[in-house]
């Protein structure tokens, strides 16, 4: 449950304009999840940029897109064309009034946490999911103990470990299992 309350810290962050406190949060809550999504990086940055132009601190802005956006470019064309974008902003003494105004919307700024939203989220269910199939595991093999041994005593260590989905990480819960008073089986 604390995964989840952190959680809701980080779309907090991003809501108010400290996107740059929810990129870390969620780095600490997961560092693989902005990792392995560099579209949610790039629009998580991006949020930063336009709170930067906003603020008119154009210089500050500019500096961060040379070396926070242009990276991304490098990698793939797409992100070439929306810095573009977002470095017309600068070109306008009121953004309001540059053609590209809608990414200093509160849509534009919505979709992104709605975005890292959907992302937290999947990664919790998995993470739960994972979870309670290791919980079962432990339950059917208290199971298919015979009754004649006596589980006041009986504990015993289990490794259990799963792919999480992504292909690159795997959670393993090492576990010793006491069951004395914690399971009652009819005789």
């Amino acid at each position: 449950m604390d995964k989840f309350h952190s959680s809701l810290g980080i779309f907090h962050h991003a809501l108010e304009g400290n996107v740059l406190k929810a990129i870390e949060l969620t780095g600490q809550l997961a560092q693989d999840i902005l990792e392995n999504n560099n579209d949610l990086l790039f629009d998580l940055l991006s949020l930063h940029f336009v709170d930067l132009v906003c603020s008119k601190e154009w210089a500050e802005a500019l500096e961060f897109a040379q070396t926070k956006l242009s990276p991304f470019s490098v990698k793939e064309q797409k992100y070439m064309e929306k810095i573009e974008g977002f470095m017309s902003l600068l070109a306008y003494e009121n953004p309001v009034e540059c053609p590209m105004f809608h990414l200093i919307g509160l849509d534009y700024r919505q979709q992104v946490v709605d975005s890292l939203n959907q992302t937290i989220l999947g990664w919790l269910t998995s993470l739960y999911s994972v979870y309670l199939i290791y919980i079962l595991l432990q339950i059917s093999i208290l199971c298919s103990i015979p009754a004649k041994y006596d589980l006041q005593s009986l504990s015993f260590c289990l490794f259990f470990s799963v792919d999480v989905g992504d292909g690159q990480h795997t959670l393993t819960f090492p576990s010793t299992l006491p069951w004395s008073g914690l399971y009652n089986r009819p005789q």
